[in-house]
């Protein structure tokens, strides 16, 4: 069994890069949450962004849209010994699953904030199992 290799790092910054809520006639409840994760990097700075998109849908159209960036700080040391390699960088799906789940709390947090006191309020980012979003390392090769 691998070990899991502890990362230091902190939150660097929240983006809310879109929110927007959308009219209809009927503001009915719904379960049909679509959600997208996507990691990036910026390696110069160490950071690495866990940016998640949120829609809930009434009959295929969007009800309530949010993406939201969580920027993470990686100390350096962390990132000397666990991440980077001569000719990649790994981030380690444990890792990647810390940031997630910070990500995924933030954006129900705004969620919440922007919709409090409408009839938006009703739709909540329910618990998430980010074992089913984040599947496996995420690797980028490091260009020559």
């Amino acid at each position: 069994m691998e070990t899991k290799k502890n990362i230091s790092f902190r939150l660097l910054n929240i983006i809310t890069e879109q929110f927007a809520t959308f009219e209809t006639e009927n503001l009915l409840d719904t379960n049909n949450l679509q959600s997208d994760l996507q990691f990036s990097i910026n390696p110069e700075n160490r950071v690495v962004a866990c940016k998640m998109k949120f829609q809930f849908l009434h009959e295929k159209q969007p009800i309530v849209a949010l993406t939201v960036i969580c920027n993470f700080d990686v100390e350096e040391k962390s990132w000397n010994e666990n991440i980077i390699s001569a000719k990649k960088i790994t981030l380690p799906k444990h890792f990647l699953e810390h940031l997630c789940v910070i990500t995924v709390g933030t954006s129900r947090g705004i969620l919440h904030a922007k919709t409090e006191n409408t009839a938006f309020n009703r739709f909540i980012i329910p618990t998430l199992n980010v074992s089913n979003l984040v599947t496996k390392d995420v690797v980028f090769e490091i260009k020559q």
